[in-house]
């Protein structure tokens, strides 16, 4: 083989190996650092100051997503509320950093639990009062979506490294 011909193949491998190793552990990571940040901010919530506040709607909303021929319907509590932190009032709708299950008969039985007018305890972030929830419970550390990325991410490194072998054995 030439000295040009080396060049090319390590071109090659450069732009075939290289920017999907790349992604793939941006991807990983980022997946990581998401969930951990979602799970150090739902337990930080715990001590988070309250404010008074009061509901001022509630609603469950329905969501269809269209994937393909398949549609699936979700429904989502929706309560608004108001509160008041140093004077400044401020309205939210964020009902807690967890996880919540998406059927008609949960955020029918959240939606019950918030009625219109109900005198609430407000918790809001003490850095930026905008930041607020109804219920600090925290998120659960899950990482069944972390294995699975991690394990797409060893299956991705083993097919570039079957690519990168054969490359090399290629010339």
């Amino acid at each position: 083989m030439s000295y040009k011909a080396d060049i090319v193949e390590g071109l090659w491998f450069a732009v075939l190996v290289l920017p999907p190793l790349f992604g793939g552990l941006c991807l990983f990571v980022g997946a990581f650092a998401l969930v951990q940040s979602l799970h150090y901010r739902s337990y930080r919530s715990h001590k988070w100051p309250g404010a008074p506040g009061v509901v001022l709607s509630a609603e469950v909303r329905e969501d269809v997503s269209v994937d393909g021929l398949a549609g699936s319907v979700s429904y989502w509590p929706r309560i608004a509320y108001e509160y008041t932190v140093a004077g400044v009032t401020y309205t939210g709708d964020l009902i807690t950093f967890a996880d919540q299950p998406r059927t008609r008969e949960f955020a029918e039985a959240t939606v019950a639990r918030y009625p219109p007018g109900l005198a609430v305890t407000v918790r809001y972030q003490p850095d930026s009062p905008r930041v607020a929830l109804l219920d600090p419970r925290p998120v659960a550390l899950s990482f069944g979506w972390l294995w699975l990325a991690a394990i797409c991410f060893a299956v991705w490194l083993v097919a570039l490294a079957g690519l990168a072998a054969h490359l090399y054995l290629s010339r």
